[in-house]
Formats: C-alpha cells, sequence, structure tokens
C-alpha cells in the first residue's frame, strides 16, 4: 500500500465537509476528543509512531503531527487564529477564502 493510499481516509475525512479545531489552551481530553474525530488519524499515529494509546498527551501531539504533515504537502487547510489551529478540506478552504475577497 502506497503512503498516498495509507493518508486517504483521513484526506477524505475532511473533504466531505468535516473540519476540526484545536488549541493549546484546550483540556487534554478536549484536545484529544477533538482529534479523534478524524478517521483513520489515530490508526495512522498507532501504526508507525508505536505510542502507548493510553497516553493522551503523546498520541494528540502525534496526530497534530500527521495533520501538519498533511497541511505542509498540501493535502489539507490549516487556518490558525489567535491560538486555535482549524484543519479543514484544502479546496473548500481555497474557494471559500476567494469568495470572501470578492465581496
Amino acid at each position: 500500500q502506497s503512503g498516498h493510499q495509507e493518508y486517504a481516509q483521513i484526506i477524505a475525512w475532511f473533504e466531505n465537509g468535516n473540519k476540526i479545531e484545536i488549541s493549546d489552551e484546550m483540556p487534554i481530553n478536549e484536545f484529544y476528543a477533538e482529534l479523534c474525530k478524524v478517521k483513520g488519524l489515530k490508526e495512522i499515529v498507532k501504526k508507525y509512531l508505536k505510542i502507548d494509546e493510553n497516553d493522551k498527551y503523546a498520541m494528540a501531539t502525534a496526530m497534530e503531527f500527521v495533520l501538519d504533515g498533511l497541511h505542509q504537502f498540501s493535502r489539507i487547510a490549516k487556518d490558525e487564529i489567535d491560538n486555535v489551529s482549524s484543519y479543514k478540506d484544502m479546496v473548500v478552504s481555497i474557494f471559500s477564502s476567494k469568495t470572501r475577497e470578492e465581496f
């Protein structure tokens, strides 16, 4: 299975209109729960990083790292406002920003 296919489930989750918002100021349980909404994300982390699944801090850090990597490779969009990071579909993000600029 190629690397691209392994991340397809995560990317598809965002392409279906889903998004998450996380902040360093969130309680860890809320932060981790928000990341767990992303279909396939936890499984990728468990497969490659061999982190104790019960360590929410380590899992959340690794999950955010994967999302940031997908953003860096232009597979998903990331917005940062104040201390909040939102991850969402790249195409929707491009069109919504163009629409805002036009009006």
